[in-house]
């Protein structure tokens, strides 16, 4: 398959994560569910997609910078290419969990990074590889331009990977909101945005005397 064609395929798989990522998933079930299927099915689009292109990039002499032994440079690329695909699936699997995410603080902030990971991780390799690519860019540019971020995407995906187990293993705390706090913060956005009639008796019905108030206003 021609190298521009699994650039371009992976490129769309990309651009297709980012757009789920980016939209405000109702906190619903069903809304949670399709949306979780649909980054599933997008997730293996992209790696496999980008192992090809991975491979197709290596045979163009694009990885020759790692290392002049052969069998060294297959090693490398394979980590290199694991490193950036770990910290792009584990980002994309985590974002469609970031409606139930109750942490709060400075946790809540660092953590946006690697829910919005699937939007900005993919650049880091994407860009270089359109560089690796272009003969002409690969001539005229600085080879700066597109080898560090590939080793700062491999980098960042193993260090995104590692940060769960570095935060069980350390038992940091981790403050998270009440029950009452984290429904408030979700239904609020979530009623007002609601067009279904059936869902908003669903709401009519709950047993806080805000969301029923809420439900029946809209």
């Amino acid at each position: 398959m021609p190298a521009i064609l699994l650039f371009i395929l992976t490129t769309l798989a990309y651009i297709a994560m980012a757009f789920i990522n980016l939209q405000k998933t109702p906190a619903r079930g069903e809304y949670l569910l399709v949306s979780g299927f649909m980054m599933f099915g997008l997730i293996a689009m992209y790696v496999i997609t980008s192992l090809l292109l991975t491979i197709s990039v290596a045979s163009r002499g694009g990885f020759d910078w790692l290392s002049p032994t052969p069998s060294t440079r297959k090693v490398f690329i394979g980590v290199l290419w694991l490193g950036m695909i770990a910290g792009v699936v584990f980002c994309a699997m985590l974002s469609t969990e970031i409606n139930t995410d109750r942490t709060t603080g400075i946790v809540r902030t660092l953590s946006m990074p690697v829910y919005f990971g699937s939007v900005w991780l993919p650049l880091l390799m994407l860009i270089p590889y359109a560089i690796l690519l272009n003969p002409q860019w690969r001539e005229s540019l600085s080879p700066a331009l597109y080898k560090f971020p590939l080793v700062l995407a491999c980098v960042l995906g193993v260090v995104i990977l590692m940060i769960p187990k570095i935060v069980s293993s350390a038992n940091i705390q981790v403050p998270k909101q009440s029950d009452a706090e984290w429904k408030k913060e979700n239904l609020t956005t979530s009623i007002q945005n609601e067009t279904s009639l059936e869902t908003l008796l669903q709401y009519v019905k709950d047993e806080d005397e805000w969301v029923r108030k809420m439900a029946a206003e809209k």
